[in-house]
This record gives structure tokens, C-alpha cells and sequence, in this order.
């Protein structure tokens, strides 16, 4: 409501239904690898309002994209998300708090900058090799525990 200049893009899996907002907004539902990598490129902030995340790889993806990223604390994301450092991140359920970390992005170019090419850095720490090597281990380790 601040700011009626901003537009709201929405990604889902499946379902069209738009978020109760007084801001234009599109929805995209069913889109590709590809077509989402688009998105997150586009976009001035990522947002990811999570309750909870295995991992939350969806802001990981919009970091290696070049996207600001502001997340839910919600678990998994510690893994590689740091508070002012590649994203921002707030307690689940506080839209006071998601409001203004966006709003925080939007007006200092700064730290949106900062939070782009951190976020890119973060992200090529993560590659799939580097992933799959890790879970491979991690079996291996359990494995021999457990004999």
C-alpha cells in the first residue's frame, strides 16, 4: 500500500489464485525450469514467505539468477541464506516484518546491489556435483554407522 508502483509476480505449481493485495499483480502457474529461471531474473526482489523448508531451494534459485532475496527464517535456508549478507531474512508469519525488509530493498539501490551479487556468490557454492558428492558422503557415512 506504500508504494503502488510495485507490481506483484506470482509463481505456482498449479494453482492461479491471487494473493490479497491492493498491488497489480500477475500469477504464473505450471511454468518450466526455464521460463522460471526468466522470472527470477526479472524480478527487483524475490520473495519467499515459507513456513517451513526443508532446504528452500526456490532461494537459492533466484540468488544464482541475480534476484534480491528476502526469506522466511524457515529451517532449511540457514543452510545458505545469511541475514544482510546474500538476502534478508524475518521471523515466519510477520508480514510487518516481510513488508519491511522489501521496502528496505526498494529504497536503498545499495544493499539491493549488495544482496545481488552476494546472492550469486552463494549460489555458485552450490552446484549439482558439489551437491550430489555431498549427499553421497552423507549416505556412505550412515551406512558405515550403521554396520
Amino acid at each position: 500500500e506504500r508504494n503502488k508502483s510495485i507490481e506483484l509476480l506470482v509463481v505456482s505449481r498449479g494453482s492461479k489464485e491471487k494473493i490479497a493485495c491492493k498491488c497489480s499483480q500477475r500469477v504464473f502457474s505450471n511454468v518450466n525450469d526455464e521460463r522460471l529461471a526468466r522470472l527470477y531474473s526479472i524480478c527487483d526482489i524475490f520473495v519467499y514467505p515459507s513456513l517451513y523448508e526443508g532446504f528452500g531451494l526456490c532461494g537459492l534459485e533466484a540468488m544464482a539468477c541475480g534476484a534480491p532475496v528476502v526469506l522466511t527464517d524457515s529451517g532449511g535456508v540457514r543452510e545458505y541464506a545469511i541475514d544482510g549478507e546474500n538476502c534478508l531474512m524475518v521471523s515466519p508469519k510477520s508480514a510487518h516484518l516481510l513488508a519491511e525488509a522489501i521496502i528496505k530493498i526498494v529504497n536503498d539501490k545499495e544493499l539491493s546491489q549488495k544482496l545481488r551479487q552476494e546472492g550469486i556468490k552463494t549460489a555458485r557454492q552450490f552446484t549439482l556435483d558439489k551437491m550430489v558428492t555431498q549427499y553421497e558422503e552423507f549416505f556412505e557415512r550412515t551406512i558405515n554407522k550403521n554396520e
